[in-house]
């Protein structure tokens, strides 16, 4: 289940079953928030809306 939300296979966490169910259950994996964040960025860059400046981006 916790591999689901991109933990790795070999994570260990020391709590019953029903409360792994419900921390993973209320979990957002770092994949999709990552991918979500690189096509606002890119959607972004398209517009106009954000300068890139080395690795900083800033607003405009």
């Amino acid at each position: 289940m916790l591999r689901l939300q991109g933990f790795p296979e070999d994570f260990v966490i020391n709590i019953p079953y029903s409360q792994i169910r419900k921390v993973a259950g209320n979990s957002v994996t770092v994949p999709v928030i990552e991918f979500i964040a690189e096509q606002m960025l890119k959607a972004m860059k398209e517009k106009g809306k954000i300068k890139t400046v080395g690795v900083q981006l800033s607003l405009v």
